[in-house]
């Protein structure tokens, strides 16, 4: 179907709708949708049909797809916005605008704006955390499942994500640089910063928006000036990518498909994806001028091994001696590696791997045919230090 059929049959299709002819309206874009499934304007008309006869879950799913398709499609994320709050999921709409609205032109950002749930950062609490001697603040949301998880280990006096605290408390030292990759709300990213002090640096990478801007609130709140943030995510090759919102689990949006694992429930019903851009940990180093890099933390989803690809000149020259990476199988095979193929990478480059025990940063050195016996996600550390 040629460009300016499919513009007439749309066309049309508006038209009869406007008749309240639903029916055929639906008819004319079904048959666009055929020859061409991720044209955006033809989706938003089609949710639009769907929410006029009650097919609600099927606009959802229309709307969104069709955000995904076009992010600057401002009358698909306007209805979906709308969904969301009618619907009684205020958070899924402020999600939306924080992750799509800075696409648009100001005044449709304005228009937007109006939809949102006057819900202020003012309303969330503080959380004091405390790590050894360090302490600072979190604002943390109750109602998102992985904000609900870190104030969980706070509120029973646990250490969250102890292993890989415990290695931040016991090798970071005055002065060094540490390299926060997936920085999800800034609690590695605010420990670092204050372990490292004034002489130090950290430098983060969240591709997620609405995470970004809570890491610079975070950083913010606690006067630190000694970490520096980049809305976008590393990998092996610059470019774009699609990134798949996690309406499930904010700290869980990745670079694949996340409606294929089967908690994603709201991910799969609401498929939505963005257009982010890529760089690699390399160029970034080398612009940045970062010294001193003591310490790597990479918390991707699954596109570790493609970060640690784009840093391969860094880590070859053994400037970086401790790389500490979350292994989620699943996410990693979603990503076309795995954790063979991860640690292999980080054997090349000249690194030894350990396997977190017992409690704190303890370690026992893997051989290559050793493996981690876990079916949850879990942290490795690569070190050129012999412990």
């Amino acid at each position: 179907m040629e460009q300016h059929e499919v513009e007439q049959k749309l066309d049309r299709a508006e038209a009869l709708y406007g008749e309240r002819n639903v029916e055929a309206a639906a008819e004319l874009l079904v048959d666009i949708l055929n020859a061409h499934p991720n044209h955006s304007r033809a989706l938003a008309d089609l949710g639009v049909v769907c929410y006029a006869v009650e097919h609600y879950e099927d606009a959802v799913m229309l709307f969104a797809r069709s955000v995904s398709a076009d992010n600057t499609n401002f009358e698909a994320l306007n209805s979906l916005m709308q969904m969301f709050v009618a619907g009684g999921l205020p958070d899924q709409a402020l999600l939306l605008w924080d992750e799509f609205g800075a696409f648009l032109p100001r005044p449709q950002q304005q228009q937007l704006r109006r939809l949102l749930p006057r819900k202020g950062k003012e309303r969330i609490k503080p959380t004091r955390v405390q790590v050894g001697k360090v302490h600072f603040s979190l604002f943390l949301d109750p109602h998102e499942f992985s904000h609900r998880h870190m104030l969980d280990h706070f509120q029973r006096g646990l250490t969250y994500e102890e292993e890989t605290t415990c290695l931040f408390l016991q090798q970071l030292a005055r002065g060094d640089t540490v390299i926060d990759v997936g920085g999800h709300v800034g609690y590695f990213t605010l420990l670092a910063a204050h372990l490292v002090g004034k002489p130090g640096r950290v430098l983060t990478f969240e591709p997620s928006t609405k995470n970004y801007r809570k890491i610079l609130l975070h950083l913010r709140k606690n006067r630190l000036v000694n970490a520096q943030v980049f809305n976008h995510a590393l990998g092996s090759t610059r470019g774009t990518g699609r990134f798949f919102i996690n309406l499930d689990n904010y700290g869980g949006h990745a670079l694949w498909d996340i409606a294929t694992h089967e908690f994603n429930q709201r991910s799969s019903w609401c498929p939505l994806v963005k257009q982010i851009g890529i760089q690699r940990l390399d160029d970034l180093i080398s612009i940045e001028e970062a010294r001193n890099v003591k310490l790597i933390k990479i918390d991707t989803e699954g596109s570790e091994l493609a970060v640690l690809q784009g840093a391969r000149a860094t880590l070859g020259e053994g400037r970086v001696p401790f790389v500490v990476c979350e292994i989620n199988r699943f996410a990693l095979e979603h990503m076309g590696g795995s954790e063979q193929a991860l640690r292999a990478e980080m054997a090349a480059l000249g690194y030894s791997t350990y396997a977190f025990v017992g409690q704190g940063a303890e370690v026992r050195q893997l051989s290559p045919s050793e493996t981690v016996l876990s079916e949850h996600v879990f942290n490795l550390l690569f070190s050129r230090e012999r412990f």
